[in-house]
Formats: structure tokens, C-alpha cells, sequence
């Protein structure tokens, strides 16, 4: 395949179109087409940001001194089957 940009637009040409299978093995080379816009290279400024104020959606896991009444880690009573009894 031969892949070109025209008008913003990537054209992939086929010099060998066949209905059979094609396996790609290891050892082949592959290649990508990327396109980018030319304001990417013209410098202006873009918004900052710090990487400590970004929610990434991690949270660490509560210390057993921070857990609530019934946060034992092992999930709810219901959760492991048990109803609401309680083994003495």
C-alpha cells in the first residue's frame, strides 16, 4: 500500500487488491499515515496545565484507621453471601 495526503485527505493506494487472506507476521513492517494540522507548528501558545490537579481517576486505597463502620476491606455481609446475620 501506498498511502499520500491529498487536500487534507490520506489516499491509500492498493497495488495488489486480492480476495485472499493476508497474514501479517512478526518480522513485517508496518507503517502509519499521520496527518497534522499545520497550526501545530506555528507555536501559539496552548493552555497549560499541572498534573497534580488532574483527576486521572486513581484513588489510593483507604487505610484500615480511615475505613467507616463496616469497611472491612472484604465488601458488605451482602456482598459475601451472608444476609444480615453475623457469626458470633
Amino acid at each position: 500500500m501506498l498511502c499520500t495526503v491529498h487536500s487534507s485527505q490520506v489516499v491509500v493506494e492498493v497495488c495488489n487488491a486480492s480476495t485472499e487472506e493476508v497474514i501479517v507476521k512478526a518480522e513485517a513492517v508496518v507503517a502509519m499515515e499521520v496527518v497534522v494540522p499545520e497550526t501545530a507548528f506555528e507555536g501559539k501558545a496552548s493552555p497549560s496545565f499541572n498534573m497534580n490537579e488532574v483527576d486521572i481517576g486513581y484513588r489510593e486505597p483507604a487505610r484500615a484507621s480511615e475505613r467507616r463502620p463496616g469497611q472491612n476491606g472484604r465488601g458488605s455481609d451482602e456482598e459475601q453471601g451472608r444476609g444480615a446475620r453475623r457469626r458470633l
